[in-house]
């Protein structure tokens, strides 16, 4: 929901806005808490664990290329988190369909 509105302000405010290492901080630690909180409140519902390992690696290589400022470690970062949340979904969709139903 939040996107839309950072995309018109990034258009607005030009790409010095992106540039800085403390919003790119930012962003990602922002990121970062929402699919926590996505991953937690899910859980309660199918008691899967593996999203959560799958995010946990993502994490692994996120936060250190945050400290040395390696792009690349933080991209495949966010492609592992992406897989997480998919995953995520696809494992509550499934429950919510089949072994939830009381």
């Amino acid at each position: 929901m939040a996107m839309p509105i950072l995309i018109a302000t990034v258009s607005f405010a030009g790409m010095q806005f992106i540039s800085d290492p403390f919003y790119e901080v930012l962003i990602i630690l922002g990121s970062i808490l929402l699919a926590v909180f996505a991953l937690f409140s899910s859980y309660n519902n199918h008691k899967n664990i593996n999203p959560m390992l799958i995010f946990g690696l993502s994490l692994f290589l996120v936060l250190p290329g945050l400290l040395i400022h390696n792009h690349n470690l933080i991209a495949l970062g966010s492609v592992f988190s992406a897989v997480a949340l998919f995953y995520n979904w696809q494992v509550n969709r499934r429950c919510e369909n089949v072994c939830c139903q009381s």
